[in-house]
């Protein structure tokens, strides 16, 4: 049984797709014009999907042995109104989903429910497209890449 359910799947073009840079802090850092429209004709797309932890999940009160997520989940939520609350998010990118027991390998963002809670849908897209930008720019080889795509800027 996983200890994750999806809050949302989004795609995000992989052309000219880093417009905005946003610190961590989720302050517009860099702003950059699209450009010409019609380049977004048949342009690749790659798919995030965020998964949100429920509130009560690693919380003495239904953990009593201990937090087995402690190591790579954000602190369980302290008190005991967990509802409608998350712990965490944890934002993975297509392809690059697997995970070892609960803990995903290679997660573009992990935060907290109440970071996640605060944040402007208009950060957290930047926040998410900066992630993949830099995710896809560590791979170096097209057999790496999710489905063998080239990261803009290495044509």
């Amino acid at each position: 049984m996983s200890i994750y359910s999806t809050q949302w799947e989004i795609q995000i073009p992989l052309h000219n797709w880093c417009a905005r840079k946003y610190g961590p802090d989720g302050q517009l850092v860099k702003r950059t014009p699209f450009g010409d429209w019609e380049k977004w004709n048949g342009v690749d797309w790659v798919e995030v999907f965020c998964q949100g932890v429920p509130g009560h999940i690693g919380h003495p009160s239904h953990y009593p042995e201990g937090d087995p997520y402690a190591d790579f989940l954000p602190p369980a939520l302290a008190g005991d109104d967990f509802d409608g609350k998350l712990r965490a998010v944890v934002i993975v990118l297509e392809g690059r989903h697997a995970k070892e027991g609960q803990r995903y390998l290679e997660p573009l963002l992990v935060m907290t429910g109440e970071e996640y809670r605060k944040t402007s849908f208009a950060a957290l897209l930047g926040r998410v497209s900066t992630a993949v930008h830099e995710k896809l720019k560590e791979t170096e080889t097209d057999e790496e890449n999710p489905g063998g795509r080239q990261v803009p800027g290495d044509q």
